[in-house]
């Protein structure tokens, strides 16, 4: 008898603890599926994700993105916004000591392969790269949107993106909207470049009214 009610308390323990070893995996499987798990917006191409031609040599996934076209840009403007969170950090430092390198994509390499792709876009991504980044104030930091936008049209290397970014910074600069003023001066703090005209004009906007437009400008001349 006293052996039966051991038994059944030792069966009663084992099933708390396994029911609480469950719901620590479901838990951790919520929170590390978002950022680990496969993008939903990844597009197919020749019976694989964009992603995978991304890792694969330009020769391979160049024709992946122009036949993509603009219905890649939903992924690749999700992939810019990837962050590694604080857990994440402490993983790869951890593997890092002992001299192995991180066993997923880093939040930079997700930036790195969807700039590669945006650059091969070029025009074609330009226009909704810059409704982001001009579409709320910008945050220099990393997987903000408007900032990663900014940088990843610094890529566009034709020289009709060139110009046509410049325009849209010469305008931008010339608003009676702070915020975009603002947003132009970090666009290029972000990595673009000025021609001499919009260099002229943000030299200007270092003594702009507003003390942010200010700040931004002076930090987009350093």
């Amino acid at each position: 008898m006293i052996r039966n009610i051991s038994t059944r308390k030792v069966s009663h323990v084992w099933l708390w603890m396994g029911g609480i070893l469950l719901f620590i995996i479901a838990a951790m499987g919520i929170v590390v599926w978002p950022r680990l798990g496969p993008n939903p917006l990844d597009p197919m191409y020749e019976r694989h994700r964009l992603s995978h031609w991304l890792h694969g040599h330009p020769r391979e996934y160049t024709p992946a993105v122009r036949a993509l076209g603009t219905n890649a840009m939903p992924y690749l403007l999700s992939e810019l916004q990837v962050t590694d969170p604080a857990w994440l950090q402490w993983a790869e430092k951890l593997l890092g000591l002992v001299d192995i390198g991180p066993l997923w994509d880093t939040s930079e390499m997700h930036h790195y392969h969807a700039r590669l792709a945006l650059q091969i876009l070029d025009t074609n991504a330009l226009p909704a790269l810059i409704d982001v980044v001009f579409d709320r104030p910008m945050q220099m930091a990393d997987g903000n949107l408007g900032y990663e936008a900014a940088k990843a049209m610094s890529w566009l290397a034709s020289p009709a993106a060139k110009d046509a970014i410049q325009q849209q910074l010469s305008v931008a600069m010339q608003s009676p909207d702070a915020a975009m003023r603002r947003n132009a001066c970090l666009a290029i703090a972000a990595g673009n470049g000025c021609t001499p005209e919009n260099a002229a004009r943000l030299a200007v906007l270092t003594r702009d009214d507003d003390y942010d437009v200010r700040a931004a400008a002076m930090r987009a001349r350093k």
